[in-house]
């Protein structure tokens, strides 16, 4: 399935011209398995996050990738909100909140949940078979 939607970086007084930042246009090409993106507050990690999760299920059908964040409210209110913002509603062929799952027209999926440091939590993530995960807000989880 192609995709003829242009969609881009939100325009701001940072940002007027609505183009990556020089720091999110370099984690963008990396080409590397593992990538983080660390820096101060208001430097554009959870948008530049956001364009890697559309970019890995726009990039295979039926691709399975997981958002997490430490705390379900927070990543609703803050991560999740920011990527349906970007997300173009034609890419998106349902969204169950209860499940916490989007669907994608191409077949891909995106589970977001919680990585606390409940037994729960931790075999969820064990179970689950993923192309991909993004994590925001990494230094808020503990190893298991």
């Amino acid at each position: 399935m192609i995709y003829n939607i242009r969609f881009g970086y939100p325009k701001s007084k940072k940002n007027p011209t609505g183009e990556p930042l020089p720091t999110q246009k370099k984690f963008h090409q990396s080409e590397k398995k593992y990538r983080l993106f660390a820096g101060g507050f208001a430097v554009g990690k959870t948008t530049a996050l956001c364009f890697e999760i559309i970019k890995e299920m726009l990039k295979y059908n039926r691709n399975y990738g997981l958002l997490g964040r430490k705390d379900l409210g927070e990543l609703k209110s803050t991560t999740l909100k920011e990527l349906l913002d970007i997300i173009p509603p034609e890419l998106i062929s349902n969204h169950n909140k209860q499940d916490r799952l989007i669907k994608f027209r191409n077949g891909s999926e995106l589970y977001y949940m919680n990585l606390d440091d409940s037994r729960e939590a931790v075999e969820k993530i064990k179970s689950l078979n993923l192309g991909f995960a993004a994590i925001d807000q990494i230094e808020e989880i503990n190893e298991p």
